[in-house]
């Protein structure tokens, strides 16, 4: 179960409004039309690392232009968000919203229909805005394609397994169509919004991560976006297979505390496993974990549970519920315990299987894949 973060989220006070006239002289940073929205008011924000800042502001003029007369700041993700904020469902973009990429050197023309205004009609002066567009052009020919199975799905009557299949080779072609992209576009700030489709905790993604960031680092260097992003990779490839898991102590649910490492030299394996009683996918693996500690037990597996629950009580309740054996940990930390800070956990279920001295060997196993893992590594 994911925690996510848009940039899309939050609001702002605001105390004054700035324009030009745009009826005689569409002369600013960033200007342009928007069609039927005269008198309406557009906000020229920034998604800084404090959140959403508002950097300018100006009214639609009569003849649909509007002009805003302060730059950008650096290099960065901006939006342009005409009217007042819309309530919108999680996870959405409001569609009161237009996101561009620039910095304060670029002189930004926009044609924009206020019905779409995700995706301009017209850019000039931001590649990086045109970059922006692409990807998202892409997203939106996923989404459909994904709506149209579904739509078939539902009316061949095809069985979860044949409709699985078919949703997999459609996410298999989506990503690899991101990767390319991505690639051919090694360098561009945009990269970083591409990515974002992209699974962060699978390892196949790693050395694209790793490339995707050796490009940016070269450009742009104090970048806050890019330093962040250079942290989760540099955490990720610690984390790699032939990595030593990062060793944590926490109190178990028999009120004792353990490390990670009082289990180094007594098992074969070992698998870390993150979850959480709160979290409905976690709670339908443990079936599976309890296969697999029933059939591997004997033979050198064992599992170390990393709970991520808040309330004690909840927690010692989902044990009991899902009848699990293995040592259970947990410092009620949520996402900000130390198990999950040191892993860079930010969605759950996870795990890690780790040899006999805490290398480790694989991560996010789930049903089947657990088995084989197992059995590969095991003597």
């Amino acid at each position: 179960m994911k925690r996510r973060h848009t940039f899309y989220l939050g609001f702002v006070f605001l105390t004054a409004l700035w324009a030009c006239k745009t009826e005689t002289a569409p002369d600013g940073p960033i200007s342009g039309t928007l069609r039927g929205a005269k008198g309406m008011v557009l906000y020229f924000e920034e998604l800084g690392p404090n959140g959403v800042e508002l950097i300018d502001s100006a009214v639609v003029d009569a003849n649909d232009g509007f002009c805003l007369t302060k730059p950008a700041r650096g290099v960065n993700f901006y939006q342009l968000r005409l009217g007042p904020n819309q309530a919108v469902p999680a996870m959405q973009m409001p569609t009161n919203i237009c996101p561009i990429i620039t910095d304060s050197t670029e002189k930004i023309v926009l044609e924009i229909d206020p019905r779409f205004m995700a995706r301009p009609i017209r850019v000039e002066g931001s590649p990086e805005t045109m970059l922006l567009n692409e990807i998202f052009r892409m997203v939106e020919s996923f989404s459909r394609i994904q709506d149209s199975l579904n739509r078939q799905m539902q009316s061949s009557g095809l069985t979860q397994q044949a409709m699985i299949q078919q949703n997999n080779q459609a996410w298999e072609q989506y990503r690899m169509e991101i990767i390319a992209w991505v690639r051919a576009h090694l360098g561009a700030f945009s990269t970083l919004q591409a990515i974002n489709y992209l699974n962060v905790d699978d390892a196949n993604n790693l050395s694209l991560f790793k490339e995707v960031l050796d490009a940016l680092i070269s450009r742009f260097p104090n970048n806050f976006r890019v330093q962040n992003f250079n942290t989760q990779v540099s955490m990720k490839l610690a984390l790699a297979p032939g990595k030593t898991a990062p060793n944590f102590t926490l109190p178990s649910s028999k009120g004792d505390t353990l490390s990670l490492s009082d289990f180094y030299g007594k098992h074969t394996l070992i698998l870390v496993d993150f979850w959480a009683s709160w979290c409905a996918p976690c709670r339908a693996e443990n079936p599976n974990l309890r296969a697999a500690y029933a059939k591997y037990r004997s033979k050198g597996f064992e599992i170390v549970a990393v709970s991520l629950d808040q309330n004690k009580e909840a927690w010692l309740r989902g044990i009991k519920e899902d009848k699990l054996s293995w040592p259970q940990l947990s410092d009620l930390g949520y996402f900000n315990s130390e198990a999950a800070r040191l892993y860079g956990i930010n969605s759950i279920p996870a795990n890690f299987l780790l040899d006999a001295n805490g290398v480790i060997l694989a991560s996010n196993l789930r049903g089947p894949e657990l088995n084989s893992a197992i059995e590969e590594h095991l003597p």
